[in-house]
């Protein structure tokens, strides 16, 4: 048996310069570059989904909603990730002159799928507490009306409130605003389970 290769390292110019040019999203963390798996047309329903409900409740606010196209840079880490859904309340701070790669995302929304389920859980977590700005990381599950919303408190700790079934409330404590559970699935599919 040979020994396995090495993972390549990649700068963080050359990570750049391939993801401008790619067709295809990848993420980059500490000189990896990781591709993200396509999505579900229930992935993509509760992103539409949460993208309208959140545009509209703050529309008069200073808050801005971005779609799942910006980067997020996470500068402690050399990171830079993917979130399908993030908001900024204030002004957005970019690190680039065309505005792809946001720094300072209030809150945070990424859509669960059986393959990156613990990876946004775990290490994605880990890199997104990074980021001075983020108040609240919201992960919402695709198979059942459940949403996790972990917040920071005023004293720097994370905690988490569950939210389950299509009639509870969500609460985004960092928004001031609450979205109803039927609103974010109103059009999913879920699959039978015997």
């Amino acid at each position: 048996m040979g020994n396995p290769e090495p993972i390549r390292r990649y700068a963080v110019a050359e990570y750049l310069a391939l993801e401008e040019a790619a067709e295809s999203r990848s993420e980059y963390l500490d000189g990896e570059i990781l591709e993200i798996a396509g999505e579900s047309a229930n992935h993509s329903r509760i992103g539409v989904a949460c993208m309208s409900i959140l545009d509209g409740l703050l529309a008069n606010s200073p808050c801005e909603v971005f779609d799942g196209s910006l980067k997020i840079r996470i500068q402690d880490s050399n990171a830079y990730c993917y979130p399908d859904l993030s908001v900024v309340c204030g002004e957005p701070s970019f690190e680039d002159d065309k505005e792809l790669i946001l720094k300072n995302p209030m809150l945070i929304v990424e859509v669960l799928s059986k393959s990156t389920e613990g990876y946004d859980r775990g290490e994605k977590f880990q890199y997104y507490k990074q980021i001075d700005a983020l108040r609240e990381y919201v992960l919402i599950t695709q198979k059942k009306p459940q949403v996790d919303v972990f917040y920071k408190t005023e004293v720097g700790f994370w905690r988490l409130d569950s939210f389950e079934g299509l009639d509870d409330v969500v609460e985004l404590k960092s928004l001031g605003v609450q979205i109803k559970m039927a609103d974010i699935y109103r059009k999913v599919r879920f699959e039978e389970t015997n």
